[in-house]
């Protein structure tokens, strides 16, 4: 099954970081509206600023790999990033371009 799940990222008034919302495909349940996913309103409080999709892959301890997350990926320091040009999830940071054996999620860019 292909995961489609987003993140919501929300920020308070004072511009810090607060919490993610999670929406999308979230264990074979569907938030819809109509024929389209919609993600949650903002909480009360915050302001939702951006949505970050989900790679499909999990890191080394299992968790969730999503565009925003910061990664040591064989020992080195990289971001995960969405490239348009080529339709795919990149590592930015990393000194090549390939499989890595050990991938884990150390932050995200947002908590940074």
């Amino acid at each position: 099954m292909r995961y489609i799940k987003y993140r919501s990222v929300h920020y308070n008034f004072n511009k810090e970081f607060s919490h993610f919302s999670y929406w999308g495909n979230i264990d074979n349940k569907y938030l819809f509206s109509g024929d389209c996913f919609t993600s949650p309103s903002s909480s009360s409080g915050t302001n939702r600023k951006c949505e970050e999709q989900f790679t499909g892959r999990f890191d080394s301890n299992q968790n969730e790999i999503y565009v925003g997350d910061i990664v040591v990926a064989d020992g080195l320091k990289a971001v995960v990033i969405f490239s348009d040009r080529w339709c795919e999830f990149k590592l930015v940071g990393a000194n090549s371009v390939g499989w890595y054996d050990t991938i884990t999620v150390v932050g995200n860019i947002h908590e940074s």
